[in-house]
């Protein structure tokens, strides 16, 4: 849904959730705080585009149960 809705491929979704989630990872590791601005600096797509990817990550809690997954 989000992909459509922000007119993206599934291959740059994907990429781009892979990329979000192994950043938010290694900020959590170094105790540093993963802003937007640090997702649309790693993502080379639209600023707006990653600003959502990121609300929407960001909202779901999906870095932070990912994160709790590996770590257990």
């Amino acid at each position: 849904m989000v992909a459509s809705t922000l007119r993206l491929t599934p291959v740059q979704y994907l990429t781009a959730k892979n990329t979000l989630v192994s950043a938010a990872q290694r900020y959590v590791q170094r105790s540093l705080p993963f802003r937007k601005s640090d997702a649309q600096k790693l993502l080379r797509i639209d600023v707006n585009k990653a600003s959502k990817l990121w609300e929407f990550f960001q909202q779901s809690n999906y870095r932070d149960q990912k994160i709790n997954q590996n770590n257990k």
